[in-house]
């Protein structure tokens, strides 16, 4: 026999799921093939699988006992296939508390940075929340340069009323001059007139 059905049909014949398939395939208990992007599986070990018992490939409580069953168990990465087709039957076993406290200890890191994230996000909020939105601020820019253009008008304004009242007073002051000197020309000229009629 060969390798003749895929992984689904195989899933389908053995009543499994093709996710308890693959954990077979990775536990060595059946044999796979792959070719391009499917999975084959052997015909033989799809007959062996059909022909036990199901509850004879989940250990028992006694057997757990007797081999040494761990409750912790371990996880089983097979080698690269060693050739086109052929997958590797030599297991390399790892711990899973191993990985466990190293996921532990990166999700800690991870949630350390997300924190400090967090407090970096809730601190330029706040900040936000205290300052001045930029809408305001064009809008307070404008009424301070719309006040200081009007002031600068005014004071031009101002400015020229002023030169006008000076010269209206130096035209007042002129024409005071003129009308004492013209006075002062009058007394004379009358008090000369007195002197002489008299």
């Amino acid at each position: 026999m060969s390798y003749t059905n895929t992984r689904e049909e195989a899933a389908l014949l053995l009543e499994i799921s093709t996710r308890t398939l693959d954990r077979y395939v990775k536990g060595g208990k059946i044999r796979a093939k792959r070719k391009g992007k499917i999975v084959y599986i052997h015909d033989e070990d799809i007959a062996m699988m059909r022909s036990e018992d199901p509850e004879l490939v989940r250990p028992t409580d006694s057997q757990r006992k007797n081999t040494g069953w761990s409750e912790s168990p371990e996880i089983v990465i097979f080698d690269e296939p060693s050739n086109a087709g052929s997958f590797s039957r030599k297991p390399t076993t790892v711990d899973y508390r191993d990985l466990y406290e190293d996921s532990l200890r990166k999700i800690a890191e991870k949630d350390h940075i997300i924190q400090d994230l967090s407090y970096r996000a809730g601190h330029a909020e706040s900040e936000l929340k205290n300052s001045v939105s930029l809408i305001e601020f064009k809008k307070q820019t404008f009424l301070l340069e719309s006040a200081k253009a009007k002031t600068d008008e005014d004071i031009k304004l101002a400015e020229s009323e002023v030169l006008k009242l000076r010269e209206e007073v130096t035209q007042s002051k002129f024409v005071l001059y003129l009308l004492i000197v013209l006075v002062a020309v009058m007394i004379i000229v009358s008090s000369f007139l007195l002197l002489y009629f008299i």
